[in-house]
């Protein structure tokens, strides 16, 4: 239609164009229709977006998780408050978990409100290699497989809650049908009576054991799993004399065992318990082995690639060096590794030290031939090499100074070339442990984990096996009906904080005149004691307790009807506005009673608030934003707080105790304060040294809430 409505016009021109200039002379030639055809579609085609080439860094800075984007160089900041550790991609690159303590979460990698998983038993938590699906290890030693964001979860092993006992370490099969595990299993006393590496399908079928070499002797021996061959067939494996920790840190012999069964394998003596010691080749014929007794890393340590069978060994590194860290490169034509001359002697002190910093990246042929240093003239010490899936860069952390002036760097070098990029700077925290680590070595795992592009993924969600209660099942209390508001759209998820982020804009109610309203501030622009900085939202007879949504779209607040003042009671009700002031709209307004103290669960779908009046007296309730009927969760609520991922929830009752419980009021649990300790009102908040002060306490101003502008 628009190229008939347009000939008209460019006909009547171009006759213009003749007539006034005499003559018009074309040149060239005009293209036949198919010609046309093929230009048309190459200008209409749009440019398609370059796919990801080096994928993506999760890292720690001041212990929280931040995403470096390696192909544009963009970071974000995913949680606040630090504490954090051991952050792990999601096979897809759009997840990531990490563990605060003994607990697990999931974070989207594009920002948002980290989701609580479970409490877990140390680092035992693992993604699987063909879908977006988290297995851990509980607390009471069971074994679970939950969807990416922790909703959907089944049980494959029961846990005994006995300490020391049931699953310990995991790893998937690089095929993502099974699970491989050390399991153990006590008796009186708490006694290990019998330990093993078993595997158990995805789906919790076909549990199996497939090697144990405890006898239940003073002589028995444990197993400490290592990891998958890239085939699935087979699993590599440390045998620790005794179960002993401290002979296990001088090194023990690594084995190689068929993953249906049988008789292992021994192909190495002496390897320190380390993962990333022992590396798989892409065929999954070799392995690439640290050697040498010893739990001091900077002595007696020879990188090796040893057949699977054990039949053949050839030494990689040079006699003189101490290697660590073997990463073979996707073809499997390299290695690159972390080496430095051996020093014998030394147990720790500034001679480690010295000895550390001059660690090098290298790299070299599964045949021995071709070592050379990576980075040419690098005088910084370098660790944790880790090629991209293309097989031409190597990513590796680089150490500038000794603690406590250590800059601890990711640095991404193109193979063959001089010139080198650093991709994040500050990892960290920064301690002793990240620069001497264990004998020298550093778990690097515990920073940083690089997600490379790969084949597409499936995002699948757990069908369960066993059931968990969700948490919208929480056991609930109806309260008394009300007009249902009109249905709006649910406020989508806030995303989290960036480095762009800041707490910008104060929310309050301001008492004068006898009546209240509410108003924003922005401290950035400063205010006075004439309010000039300040901006009236919406005026009511009597406003209280306002809250801004996640996204700051929609002012949740109580409002009072046709009350002449603060102390003259009246229909009180939850409104909600949107955030200029317009379009106030009730959304709960109880028979009787009334209702106080609001907040926004963090993914903006729901409001809770403290009701009073007869049969919600001192409850803490909970309301759906698109309407309906609140529900009690917690009796005896004189105030409350819940935790900035929603997840858990503070309480404080009539008498003064303190309460903890999930978000949805299950799970309920005291918690002691310290002797003298004096209980007050309680408020979760993150970072609050680095926000700005509020108004004076002389502008009349009340329920002042802190909200993030982007």
């Amino acid at each position: 239609m628009r190229v008939r409505l347009c000939f008209p016009i460019l006909l009547l021109m171009l006759v213009a164009l003749v007539v006034s200039c005499g003559t018009l002379k074309f040149e060239g030639s005009f293209m036949q229709p198919a010609e046309a055809t093929a230009t048309a579609q190459a200008i209409l085609t749009p440019t398609p977006t370059p796919a990801p080439r080096l994928g993506k860094v999760v890292f720690l800075r001041g212990g929280d998780i931040w995403v470096s984007d390696l192909d544009t160089g963009r970071e974000t900041r995913l949680t606040e408050g630090g504490g954090n550790e051991y952050p792990r991609w999601s096979t897809s690159g759009r997840w990531v978990a990490f563990l605060q303590e003994r607990t697990l979460w999931v974070v989207s990698a594009e920002g948002g409100f980290p989701l609580r998983v479970s409490d877990v038993a140390a680092e035992n938590a693992s993604w699987s290699p063909v879908a977006d699906q988290l297995a851990y290890v509980t607390v009471s030693g069971g074994l679970r497989v939950a969807d990416a964001e922790g909703k959907e979860q089944r049980e494959l092993m029961g846990g005994s809650g006995v300490e020391g006992a049931g699953v310990g370490a995991i790893a998937w099969s690089p095929d993502g049908q099974w699970l491989a595990f050390e399991w153990t299993e006590t008796a009186a006393g708490g006694l290990p009576s019998y330990q093993s590496l078993r595997r158990i399908r995805a789906d919790g079928t076909g549990l199996g054991e497939i090697y144990s070499a405890y006898q239940g002797t003073e002589e028995a021996e444990t197993v400490a799993l290592v990891g998958w061959s890239p085939d699935s067939s087979r699993l590599a494996f440390w045998q620790i004399p005794d179960g002993s920790a401290s002979l296990g840190a001088d090194g023990v012999p690594l084995l190689v065992v068929p993953a249906v069964g049988g008789s292992p394998t021994q192909i190495a003596e002496a390897v320190l318990p380390h993962r990333d010691f022992v590396a798989w080749s892409p065929d999954g014929e070799r392995l690439a082995v640290v050697t040498g007794a010893g739990r001091e890393t900077w002595f007696n340590k020879t990188l090796m690639a040893i057949s699977a069978d054990g039949h053949s060994a050839q030494p990689l590194s040079s006699p003189a060096d101490a290697a660590i860290s073997p990463a073979w490169a996707p073809d499997g034509l390299h290695l690159a590794y972390v080496s430095a001359p051996a020093v014998a002697g030394v147990a720790g002190g500034d001679a480690a030290v010295l000895a550390l910093a001059a660690r090098r990246i290298r790299t070299v042929q599964p045949g021995g031939q071709g070592r050379e240093q990576l980075a040419g003239d690098s005088q910084f010490r370098e660790e944790w090499p880790q090629w991209s899936a293309s097989g031409d860069s190597i990513l590796f952390v680089q150490l500038h100074g000794q603690p406590p002036n250590l800059q601890v760097d990711l640095v991404l070098l193109q193979v063959g070339a001089i010139s080198q990029e650093t991709v994040a700077q500050g990892i960290g925290p920064v301690t002793n442990y990240v620069y001497v680590g264990d004998y020298g070595y550093t778990d690097w795992a515990k920073f940083l984990d690089w997600w490379t592009p790969g084949p597409s993924v499936e995002v699948a969600k757990a069908t369960p096996a066993t059931p968990f209660p969700s948490p919208e099942r929480a056991t609930a209390t109806a309260l008394p009906k009300t007009a249902k508001p009109a249905t709006r759209t649910p406020t989508p998820l806030a995303p989290a904080a960036t480095a762009e982020s800041s707490w910008r804009l104060i929310l309050f109610s301001y008492n004068h005149g006898g009546a209240s309203e509410i108003w924003t501030i922005d401290p950035g622009r400063g205010y006075s004691a004439g309010g000039a900085a300040e901006r009236q939202i919406r005026p009511h007879d009597v406003v209280h307790y306002p809250a801004m949504s996640p996204l700051g779209d929609t002012i949740a607040y109580i409002h009072v009807a046709d009350a002449p003042s603060p102390t003259i009671s009246g229909a009180i009700g939850l409104w909600l506005m949107d955030r200029d002031g317009s379009d106030p709209r009730p959304l709960y307004v109880p028979e009787e009673g009334g209702l106080q103290r609001l907040a926004w669960r963090p993914d903006g779908q729901a409001i809770y608030f403290q009701g009073s009046g007869t049969g919600i007296s001192d409850s803490l309730c909970r309301i759906p934003i698109e309407g309906g009927d609140p529900v009690a969760i917690l009796s005896d609520c004189l105030d409350f707080a819940l935790s900035p991922g929603g997840e858990q929830l503070v309480s404080m009752t009539q008498d003064g105790r303190l309460l903890l419980s999930d978000g949805n009021g299950a799970d309920v649990r005291e918690i002691e304060p310290k002797a003298g300790a004096v209980v007050r009102r309680v408020m979760c908040v993150t970072d609050v040294a680095a926000r700005p002060r509020s108004p004076s306490s002389n502008c009349g101003a009340c329920d002042v809430r802190w909200h993030m502008e982007r």
